[in-house]
């Protein structure tokens, strides 16, 4: 067998916009609200009803640019997903991420779960490949891999796969709950709790980012632009809330 090219299907590229636009109407669900909660300058109650929705309607408005950029991105990112199979070897490319190949004796492993795909398996809990049940000439390749070892099934149940489906929301309802509550409050007992899952929070995804080759790395002007002055506030705000702060 000669190395052969697989990409994701239309319908597979839809489905990741749907999730995608899903992901950022609950995060517009978050942000906008927030605003309330902000310790920002209020306005005069006699001032316009454009004055009182202003901040709503920034923040608004950058949901859904930000949104609609994102979205489109991860589209055209995913147009250029491609799965190479050859005799020997296993190789996903993507942009923004570096090659993974994972060679035939390597597997340990290879898993199916009904209505997700394949997820092929090697001694490194963090060197692992999904293969989704959308790329095209599916059944192609997982007869091809079926020669490579035995395809393990693995039955999820709808609960269990509705857990799955929500858990980058509730990730965002615990940050977006977390951050309200370091802003809003001025009770250590609750301060302190959210400041440190938001400080976890970053410092666990920088070190899945640093270690796993499933995640873009993050430029430095990003962390440096976004995750130091949240870290920084939330220090700051536990221990001026503690009173170690004058």
């Amino acid at each position: 067998m000669m190395t052969d090219v697989y990409h994701l299907s239309e319908e597979g590229i839809a489905l990741v916009r749907r999730q995608l636009t899903r992901l950022f109407v609950f995060l517009g669900m978050i942000l906008i609200p927030l605003v309330y909660f902000l310790p920002l300058p209020k306005p005069d109650p006699a001032s316009s009803l454009f004055t009182h929705l202003f901040p709503f309607l920034l923040v608004g408005g950058f949901v859904v640019f930000a949104s609609y950029r994102a979205v489109k991105q991860q589209v055209a990112v995913m147009r250029e997903f491609q799965i190479w199979l050859g005799p020997d070897s296993i190789i996903r490319k993507q942009p923004n991420l570096p090659d993974l190949e994972i060679q035939r004796h390597e597997v340990t492993l290879i898993q199916e779960g009904a209505g997700s795909g394949l997820v092929i398996k090697t001694a490194d809990s963090l060197r692992f490949l999904p293969i989704p049940h959308t790329l095209e000439e599916y059944k192609e390749v997982r007869a091809y891999l079926g020669e490579w070892g035995d395809i393990q099934e693995v039955q999820v149940t709808p609960q269990r796969q509705r857990l799955y489906q929500m858990m980058p929301f509730a990730a965002l309802l615990l940050g977006g709950g977390s951050f309200v509550v370091l802003v809003a409050s001025e009770n250590p007992v609750l301060v302190v709790p959210a400041g440190l899952i938001i400080i976890a929070a970053i410092v666990l995804s920088n070190v899945i980012n640093a270690r796993s080759a499933h995640f873009e790395r993050r430029p430095i002007w990003k962390v440096l632009l976004f995750e130091v002055p949240l870290l920084a506030i939330a220090i700051l705000k536990m221990l001026y809330d503690l009173g170690l702060l004058g």
